[in-house]
């Protein structure tokens, strides 16, 4: 994941901005990678469509490098 994360932050510019659609197992492996995002120094937002519906569910991780 630490290798990832650094590619993203090698490759995005300054002031860029990055949506990742994720297919965490669990909400824990999602908010690990949204830590992850935030500790390399992004500024992190999750959103999550049909929340209520486990199967149409879809997560997104939106990145911005400052």
């Amino acid at each position: 994941m630490q290798s990832t994360v650094r590619e993203f932050w090698r490759t995005i510019k300054k002031g860029g901005k990055a949506a990742i659609q994720l297919y965490a197992k669990s909400e824990e492996e999602l908010f690990e990678y949204a830590k992850s995002f935030k500790a390399q120094g992004f500024q992190v937002k999750v959103i999550q469509d049909n929340y209520e519906y486990a199967r149409k569910r879809k997560t997104y991780v939106i990145l911005e490098k400052p």
